[in-house]
């Protein structure tokens, strides 16, 4: 069996999830019986026509004139003539009907990254078929021509940029979860190309982690938290496998000694920009006060990677050692992160405090009802605000002083560097960090 049947046996399963989850789609089945406004019924309609078109053209990846055609109906279903331009977009897809692993690829890798990025400020899920549509079907051009994949991929990306420089700032930042899959399929196929079953291992486990995040991220708004680049969530996992698998591959590769450093550094930078683009958002998803939130995106942050490594390691041919993916996740080069031993003594620790302050409260309950009023005095002297020693008071507020000596301190220094904007010192901090891992690679 070819490993890219269980690649797109994963991207038709991503495609199910959107159809199941999205709000339009919801909308138009609970139509059926309901009063619907008629515009938003027929909206639903049309994306889950496109949808199911989009799964059908994945089927029938391998006739390349049938896909072109279905792929071509899907997104205009979808994007409603906003993001598809028929006048370039038809003969892109022709071109990919005669030659699909030479330029035919690079031109439906045109058309859907181009819708992707278009359709990305109004609805997530177009963006996500239109991502999931190139990897599965330019996965020919993958196999034949890996490093034109790639370096296409970062040519459309560098064009759609300065295509909307006008933009806001946050449109950069888009594509760099149109990018980042690009990269790590063509990483996993140069793996598989050198038999490195570890780099396919890990590339395919990072794609899948990424592409489920963005799955998650699309139906459920909230959960664009995990792809956060930081410790223990997915977002920093995904950044951190895609690393080490290139770093694996420019150290095992011959030729792709400099090639796989960089590959490795864009993966990473691409992780932080989409992190940029997350914390802008951010604020409005931590007014959320309720628990069952909360608690729902820590059980995924601690449980998808572990759930997509089992998945990957099972079709990769590696379905023997699922259970160590429950407490390490392998970086594709032989190092090792215990993430989710981490989550696990988390979730112990948290339901240790949760339930000794359960009995805290059953105990003072019971004491209340025996007690009575000195309970309430001692609530009183509870709530008071606490004597401090004149000692302690004095070497609070020499603390103080010291805390506000520095800060101005750091104000003036900074007022004389040339560089104001915080955004341009994180890049620059980026970029000292990039120095410090090509020099360890080498």
């Amino acid at each position: 069996m070819s490993f890219h049947d269980p690649l797109m046996a994963c991207l038709l399963a991503l495609l199910i999830v959107l159809l199941l989850g999205d709000r339009s789609i919801r909308v138009f089945v609970s139509g059926l019986w309901r009063s619907v406004p008629l515009g938003v019924w027929r909206q639903g309609g049309c994306y889950m026509v496109g949808m199911v078109l989009a799964m059908l053209a994945l089927g029938v990846a391998s006739h390349a004139g049938a896909a072109a055609c279905l792929v071509a109906v899907a997104l205009v279903l979808l994007g409603g003539g906003t993001v598809f331009q028929p006048v370039w977009g038809i003969p892109a897809l022709v071109g990919y009907a005669l030659l699909p692993a030479g330029a035919g690829g690079l031109g439906v890798m045109a058309t859907c990254f181009w819708a992707a990025g278009r359709a990305a400020g109004e609805h997530e899920v177009v963006r996500l078929v239109a991502l999931i549509l190139m990897l599965g079907l330019g996965h020919e051009m993958v196999i034949q021509q890996p490093l034109i994949w790639m370096v296409g991929g970062s040519v459309l990306a560098g064009v759609c940029l300065l295509a909307g420089l006008g933009e806001a700032r946050l449109f950069l930042y888009r594509y760099c979860r149109l990018l980042r899959p690009v990269l790590l399929l063509g990483v996993m196929e140069v793996s598989r190309q050198q038999g490195m079953e570890l780099g396919v291992e890990g590339a395919f486990f990072a794609l899948l982690l990424d592409l489920a995040c963005q799955c998650l991220a699309a139906i459920w708004p909230r959960s664009a938290l995990l792809l956060l680049p930081a410790p223990p969530l997915p977002g920093f996992i995904v950044g951190w496998v895609g690393l080490h698998a290139s770093l694996g591959l420019s150290s095992s590769t011959e030729g792709w000694t400099v090639m796989g450093c960089l590959l490795g550094v864009a993966i990473m930078g691409l992780s932080f920009g989409d992190g940029v683009r997350v914390l802008s958002q951010a604020r409005f998803f931590l007014r959320d006060r309720q628990p069952k939130h909360w608690a729902g995106g820590l059980c995924l942050a601690a449980g998808l990677p572990s759930v997509c490594g089992v998945v990957a390691g099972w079709l990769v041919g590696h379905g023997t050692g699922w259970a160590g993916w429950l407490y390490r996740l392998p970086g594709g080069d032989g190092s090792v992160t215990a993430l989710p031993l981490f989550w696990g003594g988390l979730f112990l620790f948290w339901a240790f405090a949760s339930g000794r302050k359960r009995d805290d409260a059953h105990a003072a309950l019971t004491s209340d009802e025996t007690e009575g009023g000195e309970l309430i005095r001692l609530q009183a002297y509870m709530q008071a605000q606490p004597v401090l020693p004149r000692s302690m008071k004095r070497l609070m507020m020499r603390g103080q002083r010291q805390v506000r000596t520095v800060r101005s301190v750091l104000l003036e220094g900074r007022s004389f560097l040339p560089v104001q904007e915080l955004g341009a010192v994180f890049w620059l901090m980026f970029l000292g960090g990039v120095l410090v891992v090509m020099g360890l690679a080498q």
